[in-house]
């Protein structure tokens, strides 16, 4: 691999490191404020991890199961 295409990767890995965590932020500084407003409901099935399938909050698959 050459020089740049090495430079190259590393950038790309650096925006999808900052694009991870801009998400992570995002998500944390909502669930926050639903918690502020709502302060009787539950909040802990509310996850990155989970997903909306017919109506229902349920896990994601992780990569590993997803085979």
């Amino acid at each position: 691999m050459t020089a740049q295409a090495e430079g190259l990767e590393k950038a790309k890995a650096e925006l999808l490191d900052d694009v991870a965590d801009a998400y992570v932020v995002g998500f944390e500084d909502a669930l926050t404020q639903v918690v502020y407003k709502h302060l009787e409901m539950d909040t802990s099935p509310f996850a990155m991890a989970n997903h909306i399938v017919d109506g229902q909050i349920v896990p994601r698959r992780s990569q590993q199961n997803a085979t």
